[in-house]
């Protein structure tokens, strides 16, 4: 599937002329371009500087039926040459994944962005784990691995997390369906503190740390089942690395998306969640919900439910991101919907919503193609001051797919 001739797929997307300088100019075309990325499928992909010349680069790690390097798993980094053509770093090596994650962070104060990997390593042999790397001068080295419990699982969530506010950043992980804290001990390793009680099973896309009460270290917010096995959202508060399960007024969901973006422009991060969608079945507590829901932070630390206009998507992928260039992010999500002309069926949809002053209109449907196990990254590749959009995923099935598309206006 992969190729070195250019495809062009054309998205027109025309704006009103109140919106933007740039939309008055003409209409937004998204470019699909057929590059020599890696096609992979049950991905996790980042955006990041790693080298600090000053443009994005890629890494990409995902199932593709091709073995490389005695896997079909890959994980591989892309240097961005500032113009949005990429080429592989071969001077690092990591572990192949698949239904994993990856997070970035600056851990040992050094002025560079380090990294964090876990997932299903399908090389004969690997011993699944968490696998942490150091940024040196560009060139990433294996420090640490953490091996979950039970050698047949696999981790499917790490991150990056403040924990302790002693500025050095630590870990938290999914491991055998726990969620762990990791605390830095300052030379280069990091040892297990604490679990999340209550949890008894962890959704990789539900964990979300970030400072929900803003006294300067991260708080978690999880998706996942309780110890009766109903599903529920918890919200854990640190108070010096010590996290305890609080009342909050989230709602429970399940195979749902949670993101975190400012939609009022206070400078501080506001939830976005999305309920099941692909049947009937309804969450406990959320019957008759038709739609996603926003949470807005307030200023005694607690978030206000506030109506939405997004429908309600199940295993997929979002992404909230400046697409017309007016300052404030629109929302790209891909996932199982009800079907907007039979309510009771469901779709697989890719969808734009704009957003107007925090009020998010269904712009245009399928405004790509849909993938299944998808991820959605964007940000500008070609230093052109616009975002451009990378999706990959499974099309047809089976066949991985790597799809990048740039934000031109005609």
């Amino acid at each position: 599937m992969r190729g070195t001739i250019t495809l062009l797929f054309v998205l027109m997307i025309a704006f009103s002329p109140a919106q933007s300088n740039k939309s008055k100019k003409g209409k937004y075309v998204f470019e699909l371009k057929e590059t020599k990325i890696v096609q992979v499928g049950s991905a996790d992909n980042l955006f990041f500087d790693y080298d600090n010349d000053g443009d994005q680069d890629l890494l990409i790690g995902g199932y593709n039926d091709q073995v490389l390097n005695g896997s079909k798993t890959h994980t591989l980094l892309y240097n961005n040459d500032g113009k949005g053509n990429f080429s592989v770093d071969k001077r690092s090596t990591f572990m192949g994944v698949e239904y994993g994650s990856m997070d970035i962070a600056d851990m040992d104060n050094d002025g560079d962005l380090d990294l964090v990997i876990t997932g299903q390593d399908l090389k004969r042999g690997a011993k699944f784990g968490v696998v942490i790397y150091k940024n040196d001068k560009g060139v990433f080295k294996k420090i640490k691995t953490i091996h979950p419990l039970d050698s047949y699982s696999y981790p499917t969530y790490a991150g990056f997390i403040n924990a302790n506010n002693d500025k050095h950043i630590d870990l938290v992980i999914e491991k055998d369906n726990n969620v762990e804290i990791y605390f830095n001990n300052k030379r280069g390793d990091f040892l297990m503190k604490s679990k999340l009680r209550g949890i008894e099973k962890a959704f990789a896309y539900g964990i979300v740390p970030f400072d929900i009460d803003k006294d300067g270290d991260d708080d978690i917010l999880v998706q996942g089942e309780d110890e009766n096995y109903e599903f529920t959202t918890k919200v854990y508060q640190n108070k010096l690395g010590r996290f305890s399960s609080v009342p909050h007024t989230f709602r429970n969901t399940y195979q749902g998306i949670i993101e975190l973006v400012d939609l009022n422009g206070d400078e501080k991060e506001d939830v976005f969640m999305s309920n099941i969608g692909n049947s009937l079945e309804e969450v406990t507590g959320n019957k008759g919900a038709k739609n996603s829901f926003f949470y807005i932070s307030k200023e005694d630390n607690s978030f206000t439910e506030v109506p939405s206009n997004i429908h309600k998507y199940n295993l997929g992928s979002s992404c909230f991101v400046d697409l017309d260039s007016d300052g404030d992010k629109d929302l790209i999500i891909m996932g199982s919907r009800r079907n907007l002309k039979r309510p009771n069926e469901s779709v697989d949809a890719v969808d734009i919503y704009v957003n107007h002053n925090g009020t998010f209109k269904l712009f245009r449907q399928n405004a790509f193609q849909f993938l299944r196990q998808a991820t959605i990254r964007a940000t500008d590749i070609d230093g052109d001051g616009d975002n451009d959009v990378l999706i990959t995923g499974f099309k047809d099935g089976d066949v991985p797919r790597t799809m990048l598309y740039f934000n031109k206006v005609k």
